[in-house]
């Protein structure tokens, strides 16, 4: 786990298991409502809810490469 990152600032630890998938396009499409995802940890599955960041954030863009 990066310390400072958003899975940490979520409340996720290294060794979490995402045990359920989730509907992300409401919520990539509004910026203001809540995740909510269900997770494995040390035998026991709990769910974890935060608000996702705002703002911009650095992305990795993709470029085709010519041969």
């Amino acid at each position: 786990m990066v310390k400072g990152s958003a899975a940490e600032k979520a409340g996720l630890l290294e060794e979490d298991e995402i045990a359920t998938t989730i509907a992300i396009n409401p919520t990539y499409s509004s910026y203001t409502l809540p995740v909510t995802i269900t997770v494995r940890r040390a035998g026991h599955v709990i769910s974890i809810t935060f608000q996702p960041r705002r703002g911009q954030v650095d992305a990795i863009e993709w470029k085709p490469t010519t041969k």
